[in-house]
């Protein structure tokens, strides 16, 4: 759109870890800032660098997709920092997914699953036996990969619900536990294992080592094999078995 615009993307987080990268010379370099970050943690450390050199501050998004924003002068007005800010319940979905390390990520990731098992399903498969016209007709316009998992999770309902025993449903929440704490933690301990380390490419082509992927945060997580001994365990597969049961019923 601009060809006189110039771009410099740097894929390297910008936090304490990385302030030989991100140095005094580059903060100097800047005539100002504008933020377009997803959590008030990044905000903070960018707005603290911004006071210090003494860099405007254009802070975009503090509300998520509500297209708000606010402007930090030096010397003229507050402070991002200064200023209390809500981050109104946003949390980015790689945190909810992956990286979990508070109690409330695991409610955030908690609820929109409870709502997918024990009412987004039930619901499609109504839909699927009252019309089935219809329900191909909307599922047509879904992704080829989404359109066979919903088919398969249909299809696991529907066989329960035409068995109607609690032993199936038992089968569901074991499956569902399979897929949550063991299957989806291999696949994200395979693709970084607990000695992966975090690179970034160099203009030269060659890689600066930032140290290991697995830290702060981000601790590497353990898989749970199902143990009918562990009381955790089994109340997960009480609980969502009865849930099945009486969605079914």
């Amino acid at each position: 759109m601009n060809a006189d615009l110039n771009i410099v993307c740097h894929e390297t987080k910008v936090c304490d870890e990385t302030e030989g990268i991100f140095n005094d010379e580059f903060w100097l370099s800047l005539d100002g800032v504008w933020n377009a970050l997803d959590n008030i943690q990044a905000r903070k450390y960018t707005d603290a660098k911004c006071v210090i050199y003494g860099k405007p501050l254009l802070e975009s998004g503090t509300e998520g997709t509500k297209a708000n924003s606010s402007v930090h002068i030096p010397g003229k007005t507050l402070s991002y920092s200064d200023i209390p800010v809500h981050e109104g319940g946003k949390i980015p979905a790689c945190t909810l997914r992956n990286f979990p390390y508070l109690i409330v990520h695991c409610i955030e990731w908690a609820k929109p699953r409870f709502v997918d098992l024990f009412e987004f399903m039930p619901k499609q498969v109504n839909a699927l036996t009252s019309n089935p016209s219809k329900f191909f007709e909307g599922l047509s316009k879904e992704r080829i990969e989404d359109q066979i998992t919903q088919l398969k999770d249909i299809l696991a309902v529907m066989t329960v619900a035409k068995q109607r025993t609690i032993y199936s449903c038992v089968q569901l929440a074991l499956n569902e536990f399979t897929l949550q704490y063991t299957n989806r933690i291999k696949d994200l301990t395979h693709s970084m294992p607990v000695d992966a380390r975090n690179f970034r490419t160099m203009e030269d082509g060659t890689k600066l080592d930032l140290g290991p992927f697995w830290s702060g945060t981000k601790v590497f997580p353990r898989v749970a094999e199902f143990d009918a001994q562990n009381p955790h365990h089994l109340n997960f597969i009480f609980v969502t078995s009865n849930l099945y049961h009486s969605c079914l019923a």
